[in-house]
């Protein structure tokens, strides 16, 4: 902006300058010629070069410690994790509370039954390529309400889904990613905080739209691993200097996250949950399987009745 633009907006401003102009003068003051741009925090692109990196070049031996390497380079994948993890993730972290009710869902095909074993997380060698797991390790994946189950499942019209539902025995630790940040604050806000505004915010919302975006059967499975890899890394870091509870009583305890929580992105507010345990993840509650996370409820079954499929135009060419 030019002096003359910015006495010109200040001008305006004492005068009680309407909308476009407070915007145009929050552009100003937000600007930084000798940093990032606003709502570009490098931690953006250093996501955006890990993923290249983890999909394109390497990503078995991230963990590799080379001499008279920088802690402090993040374009390294491994020092950017760890950045991640400790200056990012650590807010996050949110407890899903015992008795938490959580769903699955298993399209179902004519006269097919399934009891307990067929709707908890699949044994090993069922386990698939998916968005947080690789074939092989089984994760529970599941929702938040039994739509949104539904609708991850992609069905067909009149196919038949059955609904499991589960709940939660005990407090489990989760990555809360379906956190929704709202608009940007008013730099005129009590409660502004120009890090969080300008570079937390931006850089956490575009990472959770970036992990919750749709994967599609027809694209390279390449894809997931950038997530695969995240998962695989933060369930491994202890987050006890992060996270505080009022029970702690000066007490520090192990936080090891059990479970991400995440944007459907197939439905509009929905929340999809991965939960880091296979098959024994889940019990009746006539079982002696003491260390399971989940109690199984029973299923319903649901038909499909009708797709609706929504759309607008985002270009003209």
């Amino acid at each position: 902006m030019l002096v003359a633009e910015t006495r010109e907006v200040a001008r305006l401003l004492l005068q009680g300058g309407g909308p476009d102009v407070w915007k145009k003068a929050i552009i100003y003051v937000r600007k930084d010629p000798y940093g990032p741009i606003s709502g570009d925090p490098e931690e953006i692109r250093y996501w955006a070069n890990f993923c290249k990196t983890a999909k394109n070049k390497q990503r078995f031996t991230f963990f590799l410690t080379h001499e008279k390497e920088d802690s402090h380079d993040y374009s390294q994948p491994k020092n950017f994790l760890f950045h991640l993890a400790y200056n990012f993730m650590g807010h996050l972290v949110d407890i899903l509370p015992q008795s938490t009710k959580i769903y699955r869902a298993r399209r179902r095909k004519e006269n097919q039954k399934f009891n307990h074993e067929d709707l908890t997380s699949p044994p090993p060698s069922l386990s698939q390529n998916s968005r947080m797991s690789p074939a092989g390790i089984s994760f529970f994946y599941g929702g938040m309400d039994p739509e949104v189950c539904i609708h991850e499942v992609r069905p067909d019209v009149t196919e038949t889904i059955e609904i499991a539902e589960f709940e939660v025995k005990k407090d489990l630790f989760v990555l809360e990613l379906s956190h929704d940040f709202g608009e940007p604050r008013s730099i005129f806000d009590p409660y502004y905080d120009f890090s969080y505004e300008e570079f937390f915010k931006p850089f956490l919302q575009h990472f959770i739209h970036d992990i919750s975006k749709p994967i599609r059967k027809i694209d390279n499975e390449v894809e997931y691993i950038p997530t695969q890899i995240f998962t695989e890394f933060i369930k491994s870091i202890n987050f006890t200097n992060s996270f505080y509870s009022g029970e702690d009583e000066g007490n520090l305890q192990d936080v090891f996250i059990n479970g991400i929580k995440f944007k459907s992105s197939i439905m509009n507010d929905g929340v999809n949950l991965v939960l880091f345990k296979g098959p024994e993840i889940s019990n009746t509650y006539n079982s002696d399987l003491n260390d399971a996370w989940l109690y199984y409820k029973g299923s319903k079954t649901y038909q499909v009745n009708e797709i609706i499929v929504k759309s607008s135009a985002t270009s003209i060419r």
